[in-house]
């Protein structure tokens, strides 16, 4: 099946993104990977009159530390975030969670904020966001909005993003973790250092109508 059409914008700075999206009447999306999108929009599940292709953006990619917070841009392929050496250093959860996402055609495309943004319970990355107490960093015209994971997520594909925001995730550092193999039911993540468990947190995602957690605590001898 092919999308009814749309207008097809691809500004060359995040200024002229935003002012894109600032015009947003609820029918624009953005286009990053376009993994999900572009086949929801081929079964017409959704239709929007304009793409804003954010593609071309310097900048939205990047991989950095930035004081003692690890900052992954909105526009960082899968695949790069798998192979960054900074993120196997300071946020090595991610690199387990990666391991299980999708296969490398759709991680050599797919964005980390894409991801996200499109909050599929059945995704793992939403899970480790959570549990790193993750921040997400919206931007529109009106400025910029820090959201904690925990507030961002707030049901099945539903986000406290605005149509007019994109996003960049930032995360805490030093954190280790185990996945289960049940399909998608929980994850369970814990976080601490030199090899004591400090904190459990068990997220329960695709049998939850939004994620959260439920804490149980133990403590290392």
């Amino acid at each position: 099946m092919k999308p009814p059409r749309f207008e097809y914008l691809r500004p060359a700075d995040l200024d002229g993104a935003l002012a894109a999206l600032s015009q947003n009447n609820g029918e624009t999306k953005i286009l990053a990977g376009g993994q999900s999108l572009v086949p929801m929009m081929n079964l017409r599940l959704v239709a929007p009159k304009r793409l804003v292709d954010i593609n071309r953006i310097p900048g939205l990619d990047r991989i950095a530390v930035e004081g003692d917070r690890l900052v992954i841009g909105a526009l960082a392929r899968h695949t790069d975030v798998l192979t960054s050496p900074i993120v196997g250093q300071y946020a090595p959860l991610v690199i387990a969670a990666y391991r299980h996402v999708a296969h490398p055609p759709i991680r050599n495309r797919g964005t980390i904020g894409g991801n996200l943004a499109h909050a599929d319970p059945a995704s793992e990355l939403p899970a480790v966001m959570l549990a790193l107490d993750a921040e997400i960093v919206l931007r529109s015209s009106n400025g910029e909005r820090w959201v904690p994971a925990e507030r961002f997520f707030l049901g099945t594909f539903e986000t406290a993003a605005r149509a007019d925001d994109p996003n960049s995730a930032r995360g805490g550092c030093n954190s280790l973790g185990l996945r289960g193999d049940e399909p998608a039911a929980g994850r369970l993540c814990a976080s601490g250092g030199g090899g004591d468990i400090r904190r459990q947190r068990r997220q329960v995602c695709k049998r939850a109508p939004r994620l959260c957690w439920c804490h149980r605590p133990r403590y290392a001898d």
